[in-house]
């Protein structure tokens, strides 16, 4: 029989919501900097957040967990923004990929050995940084700019998604999202301030045609947060991250449909060997199956 987890799931669904607001962005970053387009994104997300905590109230019990969320997933933020300007779509959700081996890593070390992933995990997981390294490596080789910034936002990303599932152990993922969006909204009016002085801190509005895509970017970031958070709190750390090998289809497919972005043979085949890496990971078979407990 063969089933598919619920953590990975709900992880695919906020995969899918992530990679649409990528387009957003890129589309913002054509005329706006990184710390703009945040604070507009949380300008319409915090509304959003509270709407789903309004009953429910605030308060965390695991606070520290909550800052070392909170800064890491503010500094991914930032990187991913910059990143996005320089890299297709595709490319930037490829690199990204990479985020599951450092979950892999970390979340042992950090949360305990429960979230050891298992031999079938570990192959899976290399086979896709394999897919990876097909795509990303000759532009890193001749100094990306771009790639090393969405290479730091997928290490900055990967310590948050480890935060995230100790937070699930203790707090409501509705609440984690809301104060990450607070956070967020903080921290870029902050370094507007440190970069640009009082001046920065009042942005003038954005052109009209650019506030359909900043509304997708705020809707698009809170749907795919709480899917997240609920992911996390449902399965293992690695088992979930690496239900995020679909987001380079879902990229290939909004580059050709809005950006008339066309892959390359060389990323076609990484493409294939990600997604494949993916799907394999999160349909599984339950029944007769000796490697059950490595997923």
């Amino acid at each position: 029989m063969i089933r598919i987890r619920r953590g990975p799931l709900l992880m695919l669904g906020a995969t899918l919501a992530f990679t649409i607001m990528v387009a957003c962005v890129k589309e913002a970053r054509a005329e706006m900097d990184a710390l703009e387009v945040i604070v507009w994104r949380t300008l319409v997300s915090v509304p959003l957040a509270l709407a789903l905590v309004w009953r429910i109230g605030l308060r965390v019990k695991a606070k520290k967990w909550l800052l070392a969320r909170v800064t890491l997933g503010s500094i991914a933020m930032v990187c991913f923004f910059t990143a996005a300007k320089g890299l297709s779509v595709g490319d930037l959700s490829i690199v990204s990929r990479l985020q599951p081996i450092v979950v892999a890593l970390v979340a042992p070390l950090v949360l305990g050995v429960a979230e050891r992933a298992g031999g079938r995990v570990w192959v899976l997981l290399l086979t896709g940084l394999l897919g990876c390294a097909l795509i990303v490596g000759p532009g890193l080789q001749v100094g990306n700019l771009f790639g090393l910034y969405a290479l730091a936002a997928t290490v900055a990303s990967a310590g948050a998604h480890v935060c995230v599932r100790r937070l699930g152990r203790s707090d409501d993922p509705r609440v984690v999202v809301v104060w990450f969006q607070l956070a967020a909204f903080a921290f870029a009016l902050f370094a507007q301030w440190l970069l640009h002085g009082s001046e920065g801190v009042w942005l003038p509005l954005p052109p009209r045609h650019l506030w359909w895509p900043i509304a997708g970017i705020g809707v698009c970031a809170t749907l795919g947060q709480v899917l997240m958070t609920f992911a996390y709190r449902a399965e293992r750390a690695p088992t979930v991250a690496a239900a995020t090998y679909a987001a380079p289809a879902f990229g290939i497919a909004i580059d050709l449909i809005v950006f008339a972005v066309y892959p390359t043979p060389l990323a076609l085949l990484g493409g294939v060997i990600v997604v494949g890496a993916g799907l394999v990971l999160v349909f599984r078979r339950v029944e007769g199956s000796s490697d059950a407990r490595d997923v």
